[in-house]
């Protein structure tokens, strides 16, 4: 075994995050549960795809820089930089903090910031730094944007609306 594929066997097994080169980009896999009212509900594993990536497996945490996309089940996240944040012992993904031209792409909806924090336990992303959600034709800006993925729903603060499409229900739905 060459001493280069040893070394990568050996950040492999000592890793909580599990690795792959993919050209020059970096590709991470984590699975994550959520919780709705009473029942349990799994999101599924998370890729994320990055220039570079920086493991700390002391610290609990894996940083991706440059062009950096997560990509889910249900819904895609893009932004310059993201670090994940790992429950103790290297354990299920807690939380990812995202830097930097942040997209949130889910059921043709698109939330942008330049800061945003998902909350991988509770599914509810925070978004912060011009904020702002566009749907159906619809905008919607705030200083803080809270978006609660499982039950569907914002809330805003420091909101202003502009409506282009009126079908009765909140979102253009």
């Amino acid at each position: 075994m060459s001493r280069l594929a040893f070394v990568a066997l050996v950040l492999l097994i000592a890793s909580p995050v599990v690795q792959a080169q993919e050209t020059s980009r970096q590709v991470i896999k984590t699975g994550q549960t959520g919780q709705t009212g009473q029942e349990e509900k799994s999101s599924g594993p998370i890729v994320i795809v990055s220039d570079t990536l920086h493991a700390d497996g002391a610290g609990g945490t894996a940083t991706f820089i440059g062009s950096v996309v997560a990509t889910g089940d249900d819904m895609n996240m893009k932004a310059d930089r993201m670090k994940v944040f790992y429950a103790e012992g290297g354990g299920e993904m807690e939380r990812i903090e995202a830097d930097g031209s942040v997209k949130l792409i889910r059921e043709g909806r698109i939330v942008t910031s330049e800061r945003a924090i998902y909350n991988a336990t509770d599914r509810v992303v925070v978004f912060t730094g011009n904020a702002r959600a566009v749907e159906d034709g619809n905008v919607l800006v705030g200083t803080k944007i809270t978006y609660m993925i499982d039950e569907d729903r914002y809330f805003v603060e420091g909101s202003k609306i502009f409506i282009e499409k009126t079908t009765g229900r909140p979102g253009g739905r």
